[in-house]
């Protein structure tokens, strides 16, 4: 068994980020992605070239995603499209103490809970949270993904 989940019908989310205010806080960096792969450890299909920016801060960052015109199309197959998800947290690494991308790389091993309400757009922007660490070999991170005006889906 690769992988099992419990699917249950929830609430409508409700929930509006203040991007704004995120953006305030994540003033440490700014790294810029162009389509062509930015990890030296992996290489990504071009469906995953959907990193665009991200700023970070202190334990958090702003992801902006946005997948590419040429596959656009995949959004009438997927709800929430692989690469998208994928990207919402993977890119945010950098917010992890201690990291070091030359010499790293995590891969997500699971989720706790998804709650999702809606589509995934093509364009997204991800606040990315790492949890306080009990174990340096395995990192927690909260991630909510949203539109541009900041509607959690």
């Amino acid at each position: 068994e690769h992988a099992s989940c419990r699917v249950t019908p929830g609430s409508v989310l409700d929930r509006r980020l203040d991007l704004d205010g995120i953006r305030r806080r994540c003033t440490s960096g700014r790294q810029l992605f162009s389509d062509e792969d930015h990890h030296p450890f992996l290489e990504f299909g071009p469906r995953w070239s959907s990193l665009r920016a991200i700023d970070f801060g202190a334990r958090e960052a702003l992801t902006r995603l946005e997948l590419d015109e040429r596959y656009r199309e995949d959004l009438q197959h997927y709800r929430m499209h692989p690469a998208l998800v994928d990207m919402a947290a993977a890119g945010a690494q950098v917010i992890i103490e201690g990291y070091s991308p030359k010499e790293e790389f995590y891969v997500p091993v699971g989720c706790r809970r998804i709650v999702f309400n809606g589509v995934f757009p093509a364009r997204a922007t991800s606040h990315v949270v790492v949890k306080p660490q009990q174990d340096r070999d395995v990192v927690t991170f909260d991630v909510s993904v949203c539109d541009d005006d900041g509607s959690v889906f």
